[in-house]
């Protein structure tokens, strides 16, 4: 079964910067990112709602990319397991038929490790969701707050990036109306909007 670790953000930097002189670890943890204190006044000045938001924010962005760090272990088994799981469909719920080819995939899961795999992914999945939900509660007021949470929603709708992303001339017109104008509101570039 696969060991997926991801260090926490930073995490590198101050394992490196323990072997360094005391001096050096305080010039890196002072340019990190929200520690600095170029980055403490700004903060200061935000309401408590936008506080938050950026606070959840990174805390989504750390989760992302630990669940993307599953979704990795699992994609060198993806069409082995869409061979299987497509035999499903050949037989009705619940002949025995059906149950014979859930297993082949079951046990196909367990040899790979892809149950557990498959199993942090929702306990992730679920944990993004509600600190979206805590998100999208706070009022944004501030250019950095509001792009966070545009970026949110675009990454939510309908929850296929692929509708959203790439050049405008790419996309569906009515998500490309849409794009926009939550682009508008958030201040984010169509470079930008197009990455999301």
């Amino acid at each position: 079964m696969p060991n997926i670790t991801v260090p926490a953000a930073g995490g590198a930097m101050l394992a490196e910067g323990l072997t360094q002189s005391r001096r050096s670890l305080l010039v890196g943890l002072a340019a990190a990112p929200l520690i600095g204190a170029a980055a403490a006044p700004a903060l200061a000045d935000l309401p408590d709602a936008d506080r938050q938001i950026l606070a959840i924010d990174a805390k989504i962005a750390a989760l992302d990319e630990k669940y993307e760090a599953v979704m990795a272990a699992t994609r060198p088994f993806e069409d082995a397991r869409e061979e299987l799981r497509c035999k499903l469909d050949g037989f009705p719920w619940p002949s025995s038929g059906y149950r014979r080819a859930r297993a082949a995939v079951d046990a196909f899961d367990r040899q790979h490790g892809l149950d557990v795999l498959y199993k942090q992914s929702e306990e992730l999945t679920s944990k993004i969701c509600d600190l979206r939900d805590e998100m999208f509660v706070l009022v944004a007021t501030s250019p950095e707050t509001r792009r966070a949470k545009v970026r949110m929603a675009l990454q939510m709708a309908h929850c296929r990036l692929d509708r959203w992303r790439g050049p405008a001339e790419e996309i569906d017109p009515s998500h490309g109306i849409m794009r926009r104008l939550l682009g508008e509101y958030a201040g984010l570039t169509e470079a930008e909007l197009a990455a999301i």
